[in-house]
């Protein structure tokens, strides 16, 4: 195993493996955020961390003075999944320990590697929604990819208004980026837009039918957003739905609406008129914020609004610091600023349009973003 590997992996420990030398544990501390990249570093992404951390040091270490740090280690769960499925008799294993100056040198290497990295000293929530979670700190979980369906133009659409569409066609979209998300990692969840009451529903209806994904519900107007949140509730998926979107100045009767549906998570979209900055865009979210926790919407995820390619960097501007002074979810809708992009085929070629989105998307996902939508 390359040394990068190990370091990364060993990153994901908590500092107490050291309780000897404080200097060392200061400088580790909270190494947990690293446990994905761990994976990914040791060039085995699907093995779990911590069958990878723990067989290593059940090798060099000996159940001697170390026992103690080993055993707080575990009990935290920090560099495990799933805390507490090892007995403390594999985290100490007999054998020839490691010299003391030789285990420095190694945390040393990493916390050196640490610097780097992007770790927001505010406590980032994390919400369940479905079978998926997001949000926390950077590393700590993949980015969720929510892709879209039925939007206007969308090539399944037969009529839009009454919600009828090839349903093959799209029932082999929503398998492949469910089996995309299964072979990159990245949880999925579904944007399902609606032009008319009776075509969100229907759109609801069948994507729910295929997949178990979370869904968000997106119409093109309120009365639109909440029938499709009412059938949802009155479905029993209310616990995997998401309100897509909330927007500052959003309406008190709407909002009623939204409380009375039973849905608890929205994305809050961050179109902020009066200030269409960064810090704008985080002022919106800090106005908005009391108004919907009033209504029992505790699961809120901050889409920082990308409209065109001018507005990508204050978006990702927001996402960092509303991840840095509220810890909520953030991302958006990056594509945006390459779809909205005037020329680009004419003047780059045709095959320009993939590359730039994948750009705009690692863009965002650099400053923090915990989806891309």
């Amino acid at each position: 195993m390359p040394w990068a590997g190990f370091s990364l992996a060993f990153q994901a420990n908590d500092a107490t493996i050291l309780p000897s030398n404080s200097a060392l544990r200061d400088r580790t501390a909270h190494t947990n955020s690293l446990q994905w990249s761990a994976t990914f570093a040791s060039g085995w992404p699907r093995l779990p961390v911590v069958s990878y951390v723990c067989q290593w040091r059940a090798m060099f270490f000996h159940a001697g003075p170390w026992s103690t740090g080993l055993t707080r280690c575990r009990r935290y769960g920090t560099i495990s999944p799933t805390p507490g499925r090892l007995s403390q008799r594999q985290w100490v294993s007999p054998g020839v320990g490691v010299g003391t100056v030789q285990i420095a040198w190694r945390v040393n290497m990493v916390a050196e590697a640490k610097r780097g990295l992007l770790q927001f000293d505010v406590e980032q929530k994390t919400f369940q929604i479905g079978g998926v979670r997001v949000g926390g700190q950077p590393g700590v979980r993949p980015t969720v990819l929510i892709g879209s369906m039925f939007y206007h133009g969308h090539k399944v659409l037969i009529d839009e208004d009454r919600g009828e569409f090839d349903r093959d066609q799209a029932a082999a979209r929503i398998r492949s980026q469910e089996d995309y998300a299964q072979r990159t990692g990245n949880p999925c969840m579904l944007d399902v837009v609606g032009a008319t009451p009776e075509a969100i529903q229907k759109h609801l209806a069948f994507a729910a039918s295929v997949s178990d994904m979370p869904l968000l519900v997106d119409g093109t107007t309120s009365d639109v957003r909440l029938a499709g949140l009412r059938y949802m509730a009155e479905a029993g998926w209310a616990d995997r739905t998401v309100c897509n979107s909330i927007q500052p100045g959003i309406a008190d009767d709407e909002l009623r609406a939204i409380e009375q549906s039973g849905v608890t998570a929205a994305i809050v979209l961050t179109y902020y008129l009066q200030d269409f900055t960064a810090s704008g865009r985080v002022q919106s979210v800090r106005e908005l914020l009391p108004r919907l926790r009033q209504a029992g919407i505790d699961k809120l995820l901050v889409d920082t609004c990308v409209l065109d390619l001018a507005t990508l960097g204050s978006a990702c501007c927001a996402v960092f610091d509303i991840k840095n002074e509220m810890g909520l979810p953030a991302g958006g809708g990056v594509h945006n600023a390459v779809a909205m992009w005037k020329g680009l085929a004419s003047k780059m070629g045709p095959h320009t349009y993939e590359p730039c989105v994948a750009a705009a998307a690692a863009a965002a996902v650099a400053v923090g973003a915990d989806f891309i939508l």
